[in-house]
C-alpha cells in the first residue's frame, strides 16, 4: 500500500508545482475548477488502474514488474529532466508545429507553461480552461496508474485519496504562489521524479 501513497504523492506534486506557478502569476483557481481538475486525474487514473488490473491476469507475474518497473522508471527520467525535456519542446513547437490552439497543441502550451491555460488572460481559471489543464496535468496519471494497477488489489482507496490529495495540492499550491513570490520559479518536479525511480524498483527489488 506504500506505493499507492507514493504514488499518489508523486502525481499531486505536479498539481500542487502548477497551482504555485498559478498563485505566482495571481491568477486564481476556483474550488470549483480544482475539483474538476482533481477528477479528471482520478478519472485518467482509474481507467489505467482497472485496465491494469484486468490486463494483469492473463500476463506472468514477472512480466507485470518488469513493465510496471519500465513505465515508473520513464516517467521518473522525465520528471527528473523535465526543464530540459520542455525546453526541447518548446523550440521544437516554435519550428515544426503550424496548428494554433487547436486541441493538442494548446494542451502542448499547458504542459510547457502551466499558466497558459487562463487563455483569456481574466486571472481566473475557468472551468472551461481547467479542463485543458487537468488533460496536461493527468498524462502522467495514464501511465503510472497501469504500472501500479499491474499489481494492486484494490483500486478504489488509491482514487478516494488521490482525490480528496489532488484538491488540497491544488488549493494549498495557489493559496501559497498567491503569498510568496519567491516560490513562484521553485523546482521541484525533480522530486516527483525520485519518488517515481523509487516506485521503479520496488516493482524489481
Amino acid at each position: 500500500m506504500w506505493n499507492a501513497f507514493l504514488l499518489v504523492i508523486a502525481l499531486s506534486l505536479d498539481s500542487f508545482l502548477a497551482s504555485l506557478a498559478y498563485g505566482g502569476e495571481h491568477i486564481r483557481i476556483p474550488w470549483k475548477s480544482a475539483v474538476l481538475i482533481s477528477s479528471i486525474g482520478v478519472l485518467f487514473l482509474s481507467f489505467s488502474l482497472y485496465t491494469a488490473a484486468f490486463i494483469q491476469q492473463f500476463i506472468p507475474p514477472y512480466i507485470c514488474r518488469m513493465i510496471s518497473f519500465t513505465i515508473f522508471f520513464m516517467i521518473g527520467l522525465s520528471s527528473l529532466f523535465q526543464g530540459t525535456i520542455k525546453s526541447f519542446l518548446g523550440t521544437y513547437k516554435r519550428k515544426k508545429l503550424s496548428f494554433e490552439y487547436s486541441g493538442i497543441s494548446f494542451v502542448l502550451d499547458i504542459y510547457l507553461d502551466e499558466t497558459k491555460a487562463d487563455a483569456d488572460n481574466s486571472k481566473l481559471l475557468s472551468l472551461k480552461e481547467a479542463l485543458y489543464l487537468a488533460v496536461a496535468l493527468s498524462i502522467d496519471s495514464l501511465a503510472s496508474g497501469f504500472a501500479l494497477g499491474i499489481s494492486i488489489v484494490q483500486p478504489l482507496p488509491v482514487l478516494v485519496i488521490s482525490f480528496c490529495v489532488g484538491i488540497l495540492a491544488i488549493l494549498g499550491g495557489s493559496f501559497l504562489g498567491s503569498r510568496v513570490l519567491s516560490l513562484k520559479e521553485c523546482r521541484l518536479s525533480w522530486v516527483s521524479g525520485v519518488l517515481f525511480l523509487i516506485l521503479a524498483f520496488s516493482r524489481i527489488l
